[in-house]
């Protein structure tokens, strides 16, 4: 492809800088993979202290955070949101726009894995270009991938461009707000049908689900045969189990994110993804909390995406424990009867 059209600022946060920052050929950006060894930065591995493994990638909506993601440490981008990118357009952004976002992505996270999630418009996320549907709930109407499947020209559109990319590097493609295996196995036609399009290795795209809705995290084991991975969005789960949205101050004592009743529900998720083999990755605000973080390793999460920031004290709250002092702590949550018992198990640690 040839370098990138005239087009309207790609990031509403920094669009001065966005234009020349997307202004880059296909060349040069499978040139920016190939690193030396001094080109590479060193973070120290996360571990436990008894050295399992545990991985931090960054939740990101921009290229600018993408670089921070970096800064950071991060071991790859867990969560890339691509509705910031389509919110900063005043039109429907074309599929060589839309490639050229996803190729300057990769050239700046190197050979790091990435997953993007499918636009999850709907709800208080909608551009001024596509039509809304009207609904007397839209928090729980027509959104992410209801309203791709019911949107077939975006929907077509926005998987060109993902195909594409993925001629670059592998990626990951993850299906936000699965209700039904019928959202996946429609998702899954689409793709494939445009791999063949294209003439683009499918084995290049591995593509998972957002577990956010209770219905999903309580079948998972219907789910799991037919995607390759799982994103579990806690803050999405909280606020559908506890009737308390997510972004409404006034039910915040309701919002209980460590409640038994949560902890039970993704110890759940952890323990059918690693039987049937497959990655499990916790995002959302409790993935960020260090103090949280040795609760959840020792519930089984060996993946988090969090904000850039938050990856040094993770990264430290994480090595102060051996796997076997976490699993103690995360059974004794477990245990529980309310958040507030929760929260006294983890002072000492906090």
């Amino acid at each position: 492809m040839a370098g990138v059209l005239n087009r309207q600022p790609l990031l509403v946060t920094t669009r001065k800088a966005v234009s020349s920052e997307i202004a880059i050929t296909k060349a040069v950006v499978f040139e920016s993979f190939n690193l030396t060894a001094s080109e590479k930065v060193s973070f120290p591995a996360c571990e436990t202290a008894d050295c399992a493994p545990v991985r931090l990638e960054a939740n990101i909506g921009s290229i600018n955070e993408a670089q921070g993601a970096i800064d950071n440490g991060a071991e790859g981008i867990g969560l890339l949101r691509t509705e910031p990118f389509y919110m900063s357009f005043s039109r429907t952004p074309s599929v060589e726009e839309e490639y050229d976002f996803y190729a300057t992505m990769m050239s700046i996270i190197k050979k790091l894995p990435i997953t993007i999630r499918l636009l999850d418009l709907g709800a208080d996320k909608y551009p001024s270009y596509v039509s809304m549907f009207d609904e007397e709930n839209p928090q729980l109407g027509i959104r992410g991938i209801r309203y791709l499947l019911r949107s077939p020209d975006l929907f077509q559109k926005h998987l060109r461009s993902l195909i594409r990319a993925s001629a670059i590097s592998p990626i990951k493609i993850c299906i936000p707000f699965v209700t039904t295996l019928r959202d996946v196995h429609g998702t899954l036609e689409n793709i494939d049908e445009l791999c063949r399009r294209e003439k683009v290795d499918r084995a290049g795209i591995r593509v998972g689900i957002m577990v956010e809705i209770p219905s999903v995290a309580l079948s998972i084991d219907s789910f799991l045969p037919a995607v390759d991975f799982l994103i579990i969005g806690a803050d999405e789960l909280v606020q559908y189990v506890f009737a308390a949205g997510k972004k409404d101050d006034s039910v915040d004592e309701y919002r209980q994110n460590i409640h038994p009743v949560i902890l039970r529900m993704l110890k759940n998720i952890l323990d059918k993804a690693w039987r049937h083999g497959k990655e499990a990755t916790l995002c959302g605000e409790i993935a960020g909390q260090p103090e949280l973080a040795p609760l959840l390793v020792g519930l089984g999460v060996r993946s988090f995406s969090m904000q850039p920031s938050s990856i040094t004290t993770a990264r430290n709250a994480i090595g102060k424990y051996s796997c076997k002092e976490m699993k103690k702590i995360a059974g004794n949550a477990l245990q529980s009867r309310s958040m507030e018992q929760v929260r006294k198990l983890l002072y000492p640690i906090g």
